[in-house]
């Protein structure tokens, strides 16, 4: 798990060198991090590929929320950051990569999904290998232990669903910002 980047904002001197010296001094730790995340990541996918692991290896990259307002980042254009029900605090752009499983060829899926979805993706494909019956099993027990979790398997599989889930998802961002979100609409409360 990375956790970076996040508060408290500190990066390493020798990432902050690497940034322009004309920026606002939190911005310029901001992308220190960032650029120090992407560095890890990439050794990461370096000893998988290094090691023949890739191919088989599950790898997800996603956010819980979108990037802080303060020091200001970009989201895309999207409106609101962290900590706001608005897109640019809760929409975000997430990866899954497992050529295994997944195939090779890229490609876009444009369903909504939720963070508490990970729990019946990865018990699912931890599962995968087990027989029918066992499968079952674990996922009634995944629906009973996470009743509004749902895996992603089927909108991430060759030739999957591409179009917005309909159910009901509840964002509850903080004490004070909330959504309901069903396809593509949003109730901000």
């Amino acid at each position: 798990e990375l956790s970076a980047p996040h508060t408290p904002l500190q990066a390493p001197e020798a990432w902050l060198r690497r940034q322009p010296k004309a920026w606002d001094p939190l911005l310029r730790v901001y992308s220190a991090m960032i650029g120090c995340a992407d560095a890890a990541v990439g050794s990461t996918i370096g000893a998988l590929r290094r090691y023949h692991m890739l191919p088989s290896s599950l790898v997800l990259f996603l956010s819980d929320n979108g990037g802080p307002v303060m020091p200001s980042v970009c989201n895309g254009g999207l409106r609101g950051g962290k900590g706001t029900a608005f897109d640019g605090g809760v929409r975000v752009p997430a990866f899954v990569h497992w050529p295994a499983c997944l195939g090779d060829a890229p490609r876009a899926v444009h369903s909504s999904a939720h963070m508490v979805d990970l729990f019946a993706t990865l018990g699912a494909a931890a599962g995968a290998a087990l027989p029918a019956r066992r499968q079952r099993e674990l996922g009634a027990r995944l629906r009973r232990l996470a009743p509004e979790s749902e895996p992603l398997w089927p909108a991430l599989s060759v030739g999957g669903s591409r179009t917005p889930q309909k159910r009901l998802l509840v964002l509850q961002v903080s004490a004070s910002a909330s959504a309901v979100l069903r396809g593509r609409w949003k109730l901000l409360l």
